[in-house]
């Protein structure tokens, strides 16, 4: 996972295990190309792989995604559920599976390319989120290509802003410039650190490049004026 971005902190998160850590975002099928040519299939996205971590190491974790009804998709499903984690939204959609094509070089360096277009992850509504869903959560995780494809973007955004005060929010901004189509677009909409952001979270690196849309390896100071953010200190909590 790419450098996360803290953007709500009370005092301190409810370390209790009745405490609820919800993962919003996608759940994909990496599709790996060797240097040889070999392929191969493997469950993942940054959300999902977070939310089943999240439940290994012991909280109640539940995910907020869309899955497929397709074989792809029962693969996923198996694998949250397997790791303990909650699905928001049960019911499996009739879209195909979202897919990353990763292409690896010999260096073992991926090439990626996105599915996108009318599958699975982007499916997430509104009317598809019970009310309430997010009141027993303590923390929140979102991003990825869950910030990225409609409606799903508009939906967590509008979660987000319904969510309690008190709730610990953190965005993983690992977004994937091949996966944006309107890069101007994408910053001027993008998610905003909300008013009621603690100050010790306000440690930011601007990412300079014109051509990456949100992460970005610096460690520079910076107040973002515009552009996309990265965490560059840990919040004391």
């Amino acid at each position: 996972m790419q450098d996360a971005v803290v953007i709500m902190s009370p005092d301190r998160a409810d370390q209790t295990p009745e405490a609820m850590i919800t993962v919003a975002g996608e759940a994909l099928i990496d599709m790996l190309v060797s240097d040889t040519g070999e392929i191969s299939a493997h469950p993942g996205g940054g959300p999902f792989n977070v939310a089943r971590a999240v439940a290994r190491l012991g909280p109640r974790c539940q995910f907020l995604g869309r899955l497929s009804d397709d074989a792809f998709g029962l693969r996923l499903r198996a694998a949250l559920l397997d790791a303990g984690v909650t699905l928001v939204v049960p019911a499996g959609t009739p879209a195909p599976t979202t897919l990353a094509l990763a292409v690896l070089d010999a260096d073992g360096v991926a090439d990626y390319r996105f599915y996108l277009e009318g599958t699975s992850a982007g499916q997430l509504a509104l009317d598809d989120v019970r009310p309430g869903v997010l009141s027993s959560s303590r923390a929140i995780v979102l991003g990825g290509l869950g910030l990225l494809v409609e409606p799903m973007a508009s939906t967590l955004a509008a979660l987000l802003i319904a969510a309690a005060p008190a709730t610990t929010v953190l965005l993983d901004p690992n977004c994937r410039p091949r996966a944006i189509s309107d890069l101007a677009a994408f910053r001027a909409t993008g998610f905003e650190p909300p008013s009621r952001a603690s100050s010790r979270a306000r440690t930011w690196s601007r990412c300079q490049s014109t051509t990456c849309a949100c992460s970005t390896p610096s460690r520079t100071r910076a107040v973002r004026p515009a552009g996309c953010w990265s965490f560059s200190q840990r919040p004391s909590w």
